[in-house]
């Protein structure tokens, strides 16, 4: 069951971490260049839904696994990054391999 929130977790994150490049690099310089500013006001609500599903699969991991609050504020931190993402979901690895190590 761990196994399964950690990847929910995972999933969200990547989905908001690529809707963030997306609006950094497609949505913006559409807005900008070419005064298309509809994509970037659609993107921008589908990424702030997304963000808060973000936060509350982050906080929804305390009860499941043991991750500590300062990897949860450093994951956090990093959601604010582009490319952050990336290094959220080594983290999640690390927390998958050490809930199936805690197991043997």
């Amino acid at each position: 069951m761990n196994s399964f929130v950690i990847n929910y977790f995972r999933v969200i994150s990547a989905i908001e971490g690529f809707s963030y490049l997306f609006i950094i690099f497609i949505s913006m310089p559409l807005r900008i260049f070419f005064d298309i500013s509809s994509l970037s006001k659609s993107m921008g609500s589908i990424h702030g839904i997304l963000f808060l599903m973000f936060v509350y699969s982050l906080v929804s991991l305390k009860p499941w696994v043991k991750i500590n609050v300062k990897l949860m504020f450093k994951m956090f931190l990093l959601a604010l990054f582009p490319f952050g993402f990336i290094v959220i979901d080594r983290h999640a690895r690390k927390l998958i391999e050490s809930e199936r190590d805690s197991k043997r």
